[in-house]
Parts: structure tokens; C-alpha cells; sequence
């Protein structure tokens, strides 16, 4: 049963910065491996594949671990209005139109459970500081790089708008 996801952390440990991929520098290669050796295997599963989790609304949580694939984000596109990226030392918060259209407030506000998620994350990565990042699904440039967190899809896979 554990193994069920193996080829998933493999794609995904082949995509990271910790072998180069979408790295900017050398330094940040060599910071990766470096902490990555240095994690417990809990933890090093999370810095390989990210956890996506999915919510309606800021306080309603649909789902707590999905697949980083556009196929989840098209299953939930109806009901989803925030997903909440967790990749180990890297939050990202991703409102989609939908969400944004219905007013949802951006950052969310404490005491929702997309703020106690990311709370959540930040408290159990210490020592490690969280850097999150807050995405609007009509900036083109977080949309790119929430596809680009969605390690199962190609890298040259036509754009799904």
C-alpha cells in the first residue's frame, strides 16, 4: 500500500529543483539537496510532491490531499473556489475566478479554514520557515505558475482555458 505511490514521488523528485529542474542557480540546487537530506522521511515526501487541497469556500474544505493534476482541477472546477498548495517551505493559495467573483477576501481572513490550513503548515515545517504565496486565477502569471505546480501534467501540454 505504500508503494501505491512511488511512481508518483519519482515523476515528481525528477521534476524538482533538487535535480536541477527550474532552478535558477546552482546555490538553489545545492540548498535543495541539502534539505532534503536533512528531512525526515514524512517530510521529504511533502518537499517531493506537494499536497493540493481543495475548498468551496474560505471556511469549508471540500478535500485534504489530492492529486496535482488539471484533471482534479477540472472534477472540482464546479465546487472549488481556493486550492491550497502545500509544498513543504512554499505554501501557495490559489483563488480562482469563480472564488474572486463570489467576493471572497484576498488574503483570507484569520480564523477561516484556509487561513488554519496555511497556520496549520507553518507551524508544522519548524524550524523551516513558510514562504506563502496568495495567486488570482486572472493574473496570467499565477495561473501559469499554478500549472506549473501541477507536477502530473506535461510540460508542453496545451493550455486548458
Amino acid at each position: 500500500a505504500h508503494l501505491r505511490n512511488l511512481p508518483r514521488l519519482v515523476y515528481a523528485l525528477a521534476k524538482s529543483r533538487a535535480l536541477g529542474r527550474g532552478a535558477t542557480s546552482s546555490d538553489e540546487v545545492v540548498f535543495a539537496q541539502t534539505q532534503m537530506a536533512s528531512l525526515a522521511p514524512a517530510a521529504l515526501v511533502r518537499a517531493i510532491y506537494a499536497r493540493l487541497q481543495t475548498f468551496s469556500s474560505l471556511n469549508k474544505m471540500i478535500s485534504p490531499n489530492n492529486y496535482l493534476n488539471r484533471a482534479v482541477i477540472h472534477a472540482t472546477a464546479t465546487s472549488a473556489r481556493v486550492y491550497l498548495i502545500d509544498a513543504h517551505t512554499r505554501a501557495y493559495v490559489y483563488y480562482t475566478k469563480r472564488g474572486l467573483a463570489d467576493g471572497l477576501a484576498l488574503p483570507p481572513p484569520r480564523h477561516t479554514a484556509v487561513a488554519d490550513a496555511v497556520a496549520k503548515i507553518k507551524a508544522a515545517r519548524r524550524p523551516w520557515s513558510v514562504d506563502v504565496y496568495y495567486l488570482s486565477d486572472v493574473l496570467p502569471h499565477d495561473r501559469a505558475l499554478f500549472r506549473h505546480l501541477l507536477v502530473e501534467d506535461a510540460d508542453d501540454a496545451a493550455p486548458d482555458d
